[in-house]
């Protein structure tokens, strides 16, 4: 990269939770990282709005949603959808022509202190372990996590503790810019939907 200058960047990173009512998540369902495709998304700041980014392109409008930051200990605050907005709320990830965009605002008037988020719909039940949100679906503990390659941000979520446990989910998020690179391997490579 010579003649590029690589910026070093803390980004805060969370997880949000999208709250139309309280859902068990069964073995039947989790069958496959589609449906995990379906039930999950990226949630980021933009000029002042909030972003979420997923390849559920049905969301209702006025769906409550629970931010939790990732940033240690993980917090949370409320959001509500207020409309799907591909205008506004463009893909996390140019070459993935199948995410939608929704434009969320937080209901309390608080300005939360993270960037990124998680997104799960509808939501499990969710703890706290050791600073972490901790989510149970399928009857285990699903862990949240990212990190940053070259030009971007890896989210994944994982059945067991990051980077030990198993792999669920990834979807990337393009920066637009150089950053320092901290994800292992393991935390780079999409998630195969099973049949």
């Amino acid at each position: 990269m010579s003649g590029s200058v690589i910026r070093k960047v803390s980004l805060r990173f969370s997880l949000l939770l999208v709250l139309p009512g309280l859902v068990s998540w069964g073995p039947s369902k989790l069958a496959s990282s589609s449906f995990y495709s379906d039930h999950l998304g990226i949630v980021s700041m933009r000029s002042g709005k909030s972003c979420l980014v997923t390849h559920n392109s049905a969301l209702a409008a006025g769906t409550n949603v629970l931010l939790v930051s990732l940033s240690t200990p993980q917090s949370t605050a409320v959001a509500k959808v207020i409309k799907k907005s591909d205008q506004t709320c463009p893909s996390t990830d140019p070459s993935d022509l199948a995410l939608a965009g929704y434009e969320l605002s937080l209901a309390d008037g608080k300005n939360n202190r993270s960037s990124f988020f998680i997104a799960v719909f509808p939501p499990p039940k969710t703890s706290e372990q050791e600073g972490l949100v901790v989510a149970e679906m399928d009857q285990k503990k699903q862990y949240f996590r990212t990190c940053t390659s070259v030009d971007g941000a890896h989210f994944t979520v994982w059945t067991g503790k990051p980077l030990v446990g198993k792999p669920v989910w990834h979807q990337y998020y393009y920066l637009g810019y150089d950053v320092e690179a901290n994800c292992s391997k393991s935390e780079t490579i999409p998630v195969k939907p099973k049949d």
